[in-house]
């Protein structure tokens, strides 16, 4: 048996030398940030200094060239996160990770975003396409002199990445657009319930919602295949599930410390790794961008120039509507004008290890048949109906990309009000401050004017008359300078009045997070806030939705059990802190899952899965207003709500082995835990732990701090998956002095030092700071000298 132990020996050997081989290709994958390289594009040398986070700044002799270095160090830092995103979003994952994403491409080649993002391209004005091609060429540039390996994703994966063109950047904004456009879902789940309850009582699970607006046209939606209805909604969820949330707020000098206007925001994204967002500051003569970038676009999204600084949130506009288009017998479409021929393209799909799939995309006057995803044949028989999704986000000539350069551009307020006016979609709430003084608030975007219609379920497509007829003019959209309150709010709350006379959205998220931070900065004394305490209210985890539930369910609830009675105890002398070490939180929202399902689970039947959220409005409703939910008498609530609480119980019984000895030892981190995957190292065993960043967090979905969690059911309960990745205060008395946060680290690197050391600090609610590059403690210090390697 020498032999074999021969073999044995040999085949460690071999295994030990593979792995050293990888350890050491890893290491020097890693990118160079210190010394001399030369690279051509620069028209003089520029310096880039990190400092011990890994934050760059970049002093260039020119704007240009301060787009090249922020493209350059965007490569050496996020190559990977920008390849998959430009991939994600052309609809080409499958080309390098196989058969697993053609589910995704299809999806996203039917949509077409990277087709309208090249159009764009064609749409912008000399500076802006001047900007984005010196950013293209730092990428570029890197690729082409990087003397080392290709970060570790590429080796694992044996490929080379394209060029990097402008479509690549601009199809950013179109992800970014789907992500936070979250109304055709909801459009498809109304659809299925009012083939299952009366349109009135549909109107009831959006509290917020006219009773009368699914009234119009739902006998139409029984036109829309339920089958189709459901898949469709499904592929959302996979593929573009909605994220829509953040915090903004400014006030002006008359509430601070300093005099000067104080501005925070923390946009809230799901949690991937590397996070999103990436920091640095570009400094070139007479100008200045510092700030979040996101990598595989060249623009400060929320920052400074030195004159002002902006921030934002998400509308929740509704931006998109689905039609219903009826065929006619020959398979054309109809139109109010007659039968028209759809619009065809064909995709090619590449398949890593597979045949090319061939996609067969059409197109109405409204936009893509989304009805036909799921097939690739794309046929229907004669007489029946096909859905096609109008939505801003699918135009060729859209220009946003104008607009978000000149606000890094504007020196006023109003200056900034007037770069907006540019800004088609999606549709946000920006929030600005001048070193004058001065405050504003403005929602910019293409806001479609319907002929008929509020955007709450799919529509006729023949007839015309629920088509868009335009846009809200820009100055009749919402927008504030300088309001007399010195004061301006927005989480995702209703932007506008009641009696506003354009349809913005017909329902928009509940208003405690808003609720709460007004009620944190009135508790400020007049004149001294400080930066500190615009962190402080960013970090803030205590629920203005628990406060607002608990004296409505603590009365109907009768405890059948120990642990029932101690649980009641401790919540109703429980302040609503979503804090990870308190069992309470735990307690409270396992019971509102649970009151939720005993309320609606019945009535919604199979829908009742896609119904998604806690809806704790229409719970309260319910409970006070209309307890016809809850069965045939007003005492059935009670039941129901006593009943949720011993589920929730046995729930968490059933996770803590078995039993509830001790309640008190529950605890909300143990569950609410924030976890940063990789885009593919995440699903591989062993390089996912390697991988993966997980720490307990605060917070939950109502919090300022966000803590967006997955449902109960699903796998991972509460797990944290959504939230602030960024946090950002701007002090104008001293824009150098600003502080900002990132979740995860600069790094995407697995092997960097800087791919997970802001975790801790993130979570904690500590800042850093990003002064001039002569104020810099240089960790690493890079100079990209121009000219041509030899």
């Amino acid at each position: 048996m020498i032999w074999l132990k021969r073999v044995g020996l040999g085949l460690a050997g071999f295994l030990l030398l593979v792995a050293l081989v990888a350890v050491w290709l890893t290491w020097r994958s890693l990118p160079q940030t210190s010394g001399t390289v030369i690279v051509p594009g620069p028209s003089a040398d520029i310096e880039i200094r990190r400092d011990g986070r890994g934050v760059p700044t970049i002093r260039a002799q020119s704007e240009g060239d301060a787009f090249f270095a922020l493209g350059y160090v965007h490569a050496q830092d996020r190559l990977f996160q920008m390849e998959m995103m430009r991939r994600l979003g052309a609809g080409r994952l499958a080309e390098t990770l196989g058969s697993n994403a053609v589910e995704s491409d299809r999806f996203m080649r039917t949509l077409g975003l990277y087709k309208h993002a090249e159009a764009n391209a064609d749409a912008l004005n000399a500076e802006t396409r001047a900007a984005l091609q010196r950013y293209a060429d730092g990428i570029n540039a890197w690729l082409e002199t990087r003397g080392r390996p290709l970060p570790p994703e590429f080796q694992v994966l044996n490929y080379s990445p394209e060029p990097w063109r402008l479509a690549d950047s601009l199809v950013w904004q179109k992800l970014m657009s789907l992500s936070l456009a979250g109304n055709w879902r909801d459009e498809l789940l109304r659809s299925e319930l009012l083939r299952i309850l009366p349109a009135d009582r549909v109107a009831q699970l959006w509290p917020d919602l006219d009773p009368a607006s699914p009234t119009t046209v739902a006998s139409i939606t029984g036109l829309v295949d339920i089958d189709i209805a459901r898949s469709l909604t499904e592929q959302i969820d996979t593929h573009a599930p909605p994220t829509l949330a953040s915090n903004v707020w400014v006030i002006d000098g008359r509430h601070t410390a300093s005099g000067q206007p104080l501005l925070a925001s923390d946009p809230h994204l799901g949690f991937q790794a590397p996070i999103i967002w990436y920091l640095a500051r570009l400094e070139w003569p007479g100008g200045e961008l510092t700030g979040a970038t996101a990598p595989g676009v060249p623009f400060t999204v929320i920052g400074h120039n030195g004159h002002t600084a902006w921030g934002l949130t998400t509308t929740h506009a509704d931006l998109q509507d689905l039609f219903i288009e009826r065929l006619t017998d020959d398979g054309r479409y109809e139109t109010p004008d007659g039968p028209r021929d759809f619009d065809t393209r064909t995709e090619v799909i590449e398949v890593r290890s597979g045949e090319p799939l061939i996609l067969n995309v059409r197109s109405t006057r409204h936009g893509p048949v989304v009805s036909d995803i799921g097939t690739f044949a794309g046929v229907h028989e004669p007489g029946v109906t096909v859905l096609a999704l109008s939505a801003t986000m699918l135009r060729d000539d859209d220009a946003t990309a104008n607009a978000i350069y000149q606000v890094g551009r504007s020196r006023t307020v109003a200056e900034v009000k007037q770069a907006l006016a540019g800004f088609e979609g999606p549709q946000q709430n920006f929030m600005y401050a001048d070193i004058q003084g001065g405050i504003g608030f403005s929602s910019p975007a293409l806001v479609p004017i319907r002929a008929k219609g509020d955007g709450t379920v799919p529509v006729p497509g023949w007839s015309g008359a629920y088509d868009w007829q335009g846009w809200v003019p820009y100055e009749e959209l919402p927008h504030s300078l300088n309001p007399e309150s010195g004061r301006l709010v927005n989480a995702n709350n209703r932007p506008v009045p009641e009696d506003y006379p354009h349809l913005i959205a017909a329902t928009f998220p509940e208003g405690y997070r808003a609720e709460r931070i007004i009620e944190l900065l009135d508790g400020l004394s007049g004149g001294t806030a400080t930066w500190q305490d615009m962190v402080n209210i960013q970090t803030d985890a205590r629920s203005a939705m628990a406060r607002d539930l608990l004296p409505v369910l603590l009365p109907l609830a009768k405890a059948e059990s120990d642990a029932a009675g101690t649980a009641l105890r401790l919540l109703s002398t429980w302040d609503g802190t979503m804090d990870r070490t308190r069992p309470e939180p735990l307690i409270f929202l396992s019971w509102m899952d649970f009151i939720k399902e005993e309320l609606l689970a019945d009535d919604l039947g199979r829908a009742y899965g896609s119904f998604r959220g806690d809806h704790p409005i229409l719970i309260r409703t319910i409970l006070t207003e209309d307890p016809s939910w809850c069965g045939e008498s007003e005492a059935e609530c009670g039941l129901a709500v006593s009943r949720a609480l011993d589920r929730a119980l046995d729930w968490l019984a059933e996770r803590s082995d078995g039993a509830l000895d001790n309640i008190t030892g529950l605890r909300w981190g143990d569950f609410h835990r924030a976890r940063f995957s990789h885009s593919v190292f995440g699903f591989v065993p062993g390089l996912s732990q390697m991988t993966t960043l997980e720490i307990e967090t605060d917070g939950s979905d109502h919090t300022v701090n966000r803590g967006g969690f997955r449902n109960v059911r699903a796998r991972g309960p509460f797990r944290h998956t959504h939230g602030a990745g960024l946090r950002a205060v701007f002090d104008l008395s001293d824009l150098n002095k600003s502080h900002f946060m990132i979740a995860t680290g600069q790094s995407g690197h697995p092997a960097s030092a800087h791919y997970g050391d802001l975790l801790v600090p993130w979570r904690d609610g500590e800042t850093l700071t990003m002064p001039v590059l002569d104020q810099v403690e240089a960790d690493a210090i890079l100079i990209l000298k121009a000219g041509q390697n030899p």
